[in-house]
């Protein structure tokens, strides 16, 4: 009896430890979120259970003196793993197919914007000067940015620039992008990281430089979404005790000395597993690789964007449609309005940046009833009744203006000129030159 009792509490230890391990190392790669909201945490429980209780049911066998063999098993131990494991799965289904669904939940999810206010474009927006537009798009900025880059022999073949984010660098708009790895190979030859940054003028396409140094110390940047194991970005964040809250939008920004950092949205889910909603911000020194967290309120006047993109444009367009429910959105349509085709980064002469995108009615082309502009920091939300057209019906506008030189219009801006909401592109050649301001 003494014998079978420790056999059998040496096997549910071992299978409890095999399991521990095995969630350990299926957490380092996989990152699941321990919040009620997400369903990586009930998908985590359900699995430590179900490989413990595999393991418990294994034809263990313990030899006793003589010849006779006892079976050791467990039975009802496991018969309770798995039925809690179902369980488990099942509540995420119901939370799912009930709790996370717009046909139950619309009004939720129409209200996850926050208040939506109307306002006078005039009064948010100060006229701009034409020294403050923006010509060069992201396109031109990366070409600019290879250009650069090429110059500096060998350090193509190491290293690749990142995505460009346009961000306001003590009062200039400029693309900044970081150099990152090219491959698990170049990683692994390069575990010192990718040196600098490269930054582009949005207003001069002849102000393009790559940064190398900061105070005479070079630039390494180690941390990095492009980089494996512990230098992942992501897993480094993680590993740093933010593992309760979602992560998202791994934006490369610079403070206003030039110290360059990561900035990553936190997150929580808000209806069930869906409605994403930022809650705060991480900044990781992509050279140090210390991690800072703050709340949306406290977060560093250098950040200038918090809510990510796709959030705002799919809380827009709950917004919009779900103005009288779900059928009404389905069927109806009676006062449904929807986002036009993408969402752009836009910064007022207050210092703000803020997302832009037009307004339309359910079923227009070409047309717009307004336009919304929502505080990137804060999420606050302003709708401006104003009848236009849309991004794509300028751009083809533009562009046929001038059709017989074949230039393209780059993704129009909106910007205050003399009180009035109005779109500002810049007209490409073939080559990607900067031929015309329209």
């Amino acid at each position: 009896f003494v014998l079978d009792f420790i056999y059998k509490r040496g096997i549910i230890v071992l299978a409890y430890g095999i399991s521990a391990i095995v969630m350990f190392i299926f957490s380092y790669f996989y990152l699941p979120v321990f919040n009620l909201s997400f369903f990586s945490l009930y998908s985590f429980v359900a699995l430590f259970l179900i490989i413990s209780g595999l393991i418990l049911i294994w034809p263990f066998k313990l030899i006793s003196i003589g010849p006779i063999r006892k079976t050791i098993s467990i039975p009802n131990r496991v018969k309770t793993q798995f039925i809690i494991a179902g369980s488990i799965f099942l509540l995420a289904i119901v939370i799912e197919l009930i709790f996370s669904s717009p046909v139950f939940r619309a009004s939720a999810y129409r209200d996850l914007i926050g208040d939506v206010t109307e306002s006078e474009f005039s009064s948010d927006m100060s006229p701009v000067s034409t020294k403050d537009i923006r010509l060069v798009d992201r396109k031109t900025a990366v070409r600019l940015g290879d250009k650069k880059i090429g110059e500096i022999p060998g350090l193509g073949s190491i290293a690749k620039l990142g995505q460009f984010n346009i961000q306001n660098v003590n009062g200039q708009l400029y693309w900044v992008a970081p150099l990152v790895h090219q491959s698990f190979i170049k990683w692994l030859t390069n575990l010192d990281g990718c040196p600098g940054y490269v930054m582009v003028s949005a207003t001069n396409p002849q102000d393009v430089q790559f940064i190398q140094t900061i105070n005479n110390q070079p630039i390494n940047r180690i941390y990095q979404p492009e980089a494996y194991f512990h230098q992942n970005l992501a897993r480094h964040i993680y590993l740093n005790g933010n593992f309760t809250q979602g992560l998202t939008d791994f934006t490369f920004e610079i403070d206003d000395m030039g110290e360059p950092y990561w900035v990553v949205s936190l997150y929580t889910n808000k209806i069930g597993f869906n409605g994403a909603n930022a809650t705060g911000v991480v900044t990781v020194h992509a050279q140090s690789g210390e991690v800072n967290k703050y709340t949306i309120e406290d977060a560093p006047a250098w950040i200038d964007r918090i809510q990510p993109d796709n959030f705002i444009f799919e809380q827009l367009y709950n917004w919009g449609i779900y103005v009288d429910g779900f059928l009404n959105a389905i069927f109806g349509q009676q006062s449904v309005l929807v986002p036009t085709a993408g969402i752009s980064l836009v910064y007022g002469t207050d210092g703000n940046s803020y997302w832009y995108t037009g307004m339309t009615s359910a079923g227009a082309d070409e047309s717009t009833v307004g336009f919304i502009l929502t505080n990137t920091r804060t999420k606050e939300t302003k709708f401006y009744k104003q009848p236009g057209a849309t991004e794509v019906a300028a751009q083809r506008s533009a562009e046929g203006k001038v059709q017989e030189k074949g230039y393209i219009a780059t993704e129009p801006i909106m910007y205050n000129v003399s009180g009035i909401p109005t779109y500002v592109m810049s007209l490409l050649d073939k080559a990607g030159l900067i031929k015309m301001v329209a």
